[in-house]
């Protein structure tokens, strides 16, 4: 929930973002997501609340003790409205079969990999 949360919070206010609260810095994904959300806090790209939602359906999670790993297999149901500048930038409602790989560091899951197996727009993958 606290993960959720954090993302949500980082598309209402990108330039507030702390992208290491869940992820770890030097991996690729956290190289990514921060150049994901300085890109969306240069050019004024954010969401808001009550716009569309970001649903997550976790289907099974896999943990790995040795690697201190855990990979979340689920699906994405994602309706948020991004807006720039106040208009309308993206407004496609999306679903996608997805993983995330998870590493336990300093006392909590980060985040370390996403991987979208299947994403369809204007459709929703999680009710089949």
């Amino acid at each position: 929930e606290d993960f959720v949360k954090w993302r949500r919070e980082c598309s209402y206010k990108p330039r507030l973002c702390d992208a290491g609260k869940f992820t770890i810095f030097g991996t690729q994904f956290s190289n990514d997501f921060v150049a994901m959300i300085r890109d969306y806090a240069k050019n004024n790209i954010y969401a808001r609340p009550g716009d569309g939602e970001r649903k997550i359906f976790v289907e099974t999670i896999t943990k790995d003790e040795t690697a201190m790993t855990a990979i979340v297999h689920g699906c994405v149901y994602d309706t948020v409205v991004l807006y720039m500048d106040g208009g309308i930038y993206d407004d496609k409602v999306a679903s996608s079969l997805s993983s995330w790989t998870m590493q336990w560091q300093d006392g909590s899951w980060r985040w370390i990999n996403y991987q979208i197996h299947k994403k369809v727009y204007f459709d929703n993958l999680c009710d089949s």
